[in-house]
């Protein structure tokens, strides 16, 4: 199942190797000034990284936390993942360093994402976002998630609240490939 392939993008599972380019793609300024300081350490990014090699070897598996690289050199660019919430319903997040946003990549990534939950057997998704990430909500609209009545998990740091959303989006069952 896994790599899953796009004209420009390959998702794959992370590998201890990634941990550098993983740590430096989390470490920009406009990055960052959406979560609290310690997350975008190395530390952290490397203790994340550590985690998602961990996940894929659960039996079941239900966390996909996918290195975004180019098909064409492998370049990390970010992360994108599901995660199992309930069965049918999965929580769907994004994360591409600043020198990659702006080109199409996040939504060429969650759209070859959002194809791989529905073969899973995901019927809807969800998605929470700081409700000041107005690129991020945009996007999600774009890719068609509308916003949900209910909140999302607000998050502090930096001396404050912030308020998030949650998104949600229906996925249709995945169209069987006909067999030769």
């Amino acid at each position: 199942m896994l790599p899953l392939f796009t004209e420009r993008l390959a998702l794959r599972d992370f590998v201890a190797a990634d941990a550098a380019a993983y740590a430096a793609l989390r470490q920009g300024a406009e990055f960052g000034r959406l979560y609290p300081a310690e997350e975008t350490r190395e530390a952290f990014s490397h203790r994340l990284l550590a985690l998602f090699v961990e996940q894929q070897a659960a039996v079941p598996r239900c966390h996909w936390q996918l290195a975004v690289t180019r098909r064409d050199d492998g370049t990390l660019l970010g992360s994108c993942g599901i995660r199992t919430v309930e069965p049918g319903r999965m929580s769907f997040g994004c994360e591409l360093g600043e020198a990659w946003w702006g080109h199409g990549y996040a939504a060429e990534a969650a759209q070859a994402l959002f194809d791989f939950a529905a073969r899973l057997g995901c019927r809807e998704l969800v998605a929470d976002t700081l409700a000041a990430n107005r690129a991020a909500i945009a996007l999600a609209q774009r890719l068609g998630f509308t916003i949900a009545d209910e909140a999302g998990e607000p998050r502090e740091f930096a001396g404050r609240r912030h308020a998030a959303l949650r998104l949600r989006m229906p996925l249709p069952a995945p169209v069987p490939h006909p067999t030769r």
